[in-house]
C-alpha cells in the first residue's frame, strides 16, 4: 500500500512561496529606501552651506531623564559652527574648539581622522553615513508633528564597535530633508533630533568658522591636542 503524503508537499509548497514573496517585499523595501536616502544624500553634498535649527533631547524612561536643549548649525564644507544654550562647537575642518562660557573656558582639539571618527563629530554626516558601515531599511510612513515623512532604520554593520544599535531617520516626504533622528542606545538612553529648520545654500560669511583669540582674551585655552 502506498502513502502518498500530498499535505505534506502542499505545505512545503506554500511555506516556499510565502518566503519567496518576503525576501521579494523585502528587497523591495530596501530598494524604496536606498532611492530616498540616495535623494537625501545628493542633496546635502551638493549643497555649498547648511543652515538649521533643532531640538535634542536626551532621553532615557528607566531612569527618568528627558533633557532637551535647542541648538542651531552652520555648515560649509567640512567647517561648521554649533550654537548650543551652554556652549558653541566651532571647526575649520582640522581643529575643534568648544567654547564654554559659563567656566570662561575653550577646549581645543584635532578633528579624528576618518578610521577613528566618531559617528556624529560632524552632524550633517548623518544624512550621509548611511552610505558606509550601515544596512538600511525601509519602515513605513508616519506623520510627524502634521508632517508626512518616510521612516527608515540604520544598522550597523559592526554592532559591538557602536554604543547604539539603530538609527531611526524620518525623512520629510515632501523636501527630502531629515525630519527627525532617534538614535537608540544599547544602556536604554536615546538621543533625538527634531529639526524645526533647515535650509540649504544660505551665505554664510567665512569669519563664522574661524576661532578669534581676541575674543576669547579672558578664557582659559585648554589644548587637548
Amino acid at each position: 500500500m502506498k502513502i502518498i503524503n500530498k499535505p505534506m508537499k502542499n505545505n512545503f509548497i506554500i511555506t516556499l512561496s510565502l518566503l519567496v514573496a518576503f525576501s521579494v517585499n523585502l528587497s523591495a523595501q530596501d530598494q524604496k529606501a536606498k532611492a530616498i536616502l540616495t535623494k537625501l544624500s545628493d542633496q546635502t553634498k551638493t549643497a555649498n552651506t547648511i543652515s538649521a535649527e533643532f531640538t535634542s533631547t536626551l532621553e532615557n524612561k528607566s531612569e527618568n531623564i528627558d533633557e532637551s536643549r535647542k541648538g542651531k548649525i552652520l555648515a560649509k564644507g567640512e567647517s561648521y559652527r554649533i550654537y548650543l544654550d551652554d556652549m558653541e562647537i566651532l571647526t575649520d575642518g582640522k581643529t575643534v574648539w568648544t567654547i564654554i562660557p559659563d567656566a570662561e573656558e575653550v577646549q581645543i582639539n584635532t578633528v579624528p581622522e576618518e578610521g577613528e571618527m566618531a559617528d556624529f563629530s560632524n552632524p550633517t554626516k548623518i544624512a550621509t553615513m548611511w552610505e558606509k558601515g550601515f544596512k538600511y531599511s525601509y519602515v513605513k510612513e508616519e506623520v510627524i508633528d502634521g508632517t508626512k515623512t518616510h521612516l527608515i532604520h540604520l544598522f550597523p554593520l559592526k554592532p559591538a564597535e557602536k554604543d547604539f544599535h539603530t538609527i531611526k531617520l524620518y525623512v520629510n516626504q515632501a523636501s527630502s530633508n531629515l525630519q527627525r533622528i532617534i538614535i537608540k542606545g544599547k544602556t536604554g538612553t536615546d538621543v533625538i533630533y527634531d529639526i524645526t529648520s533647515f535650509k540649504l545654500n544660505e551665505a554664510i560669511p567665512e569669519s563664522t568658522f574661524l576661532f578669534k583669540n581676541a575674543t576669547y582674551s579672558s578664557y582659559d585655552l585648554i589644548d587637548l591636542r
